[in-house]
């Protein structure tokens, strides 16, 4: 299980304040690759997304997410898995 991080920006009436989201991902695996009949295909399945904590970047403060802002890390987090790939799954020294 890795731990990440990824940042958006909230906004209020008053101003905008970025906020950075600590967050894990674990599990999941890529399509199987196979052909045939569609029984036989494994799409793949998403890891596992877990936020950890979050803060504002200029004061450090622990904030708490909105579920809608939570949805919208998890959606921001996912359509760029590839940024926060650790690298082979399977070491040569496993």
């Amino acid at each position: 299980m890795a731990s990440h991080t990824t940042s958006f920006e909230r906004v209020t009436d008053d101003d905008a304040v970025e906020i950075i989201v600590d967050f894990t991902l674990s599990g999941g695996s890529g399509p199987s690759g196979l052909s045939g009949p569609p029984e036989h295909y494994d799409p793949g399945e998403p890891p596992e997304f877990l936020i950890v904590g979050a803060e504002e970047r200029s004061t450090g403060k622990a904030v708490d997410l909105t579920p809608e802002e939570e949805e919208a890390v998890e959606r921001d987090v996912m359509e760029r898995l590839d940024e926060f790939d650790d690298g082979d799954d399977y070491p040569e020294d496993y």
